[in-house]
């Protein structure tokens, strides 16, 4: 294993991507900080193959799964605080960790853009991204590993093509 000291937030960014997404009305819990500014890094990051830029940050010198380190790179780009997006290496860590910071929603939930969505279920779950946005009965993601890229997706609430066990709310507590 590896040893991580965590501090209390990310650094600020000091390079920001900009797509087209729709993403800019998600109001992240810290004064001043759209949680949808993660959504905006993570789209700059559409097409990265191996994701060897994320598990080398994260202090890897060899592939690792990469789909939480996706999601902790992308928050900690967009300047969003450990206190709303916990840093996280592994799923089950990730649901862990926004549960005790008592952010985690069921997946009756309607999620926000820049909300983290969780599969297969919150005791193992096997998969992470962050939500683009949801329509009420789409959420469309970009999800870091998946085919081993950085690439969107879409699932149909109501039946989707992975179990989705919940997710980590971004917005006000």
């Amino acid at each position: 294993g590896i040893n991580v000291t965590m501090s209390s937030t990310y650094p600020a960014s000091t390079t920001t991507g900009s797509t087209g997404t729709d993403a800019s009305s998600s109001t992240s819990a810290v004064a001043g900080t759209s949680t949808s500014q993660i959504v905006n890094v993570a789209m700059a990051q559409k097409g990265n193959k191996g994701g060897q830029k994320f598990w080398s940050w994260w202090g890897y010198n060899y592939r690792v799964a990469w789909c939480a380190i996706f999601v902790s790179w992308c928050a900690e780009q967009a300047g969003i605080p450990k206190s709303v997006i916990p840093k996280y290496q592994g799923c089950t860590d990730g649901v862990s960790q926004f549960k005790s910071l008592g952010r985690w929603k069921d997946s009756s939930y309607t999620p926000q853009a820049g909300d983290i969505i969780f599969f297969d279920s919150p005791s193992n779950s096997g998969h992470t991204g962050i939500v683009v946005r949801c329509d009420g009965t789409t959420v469309y993601t970009i999800e870091g590993n998946t085919s081993d890229q950085v690439a969107e997706r879409t699932y149909n609430k109501a039946n989707p093509s992975r179990a989705i066990a919940g997710y980590g709310y971004t917005g006000q507590l």
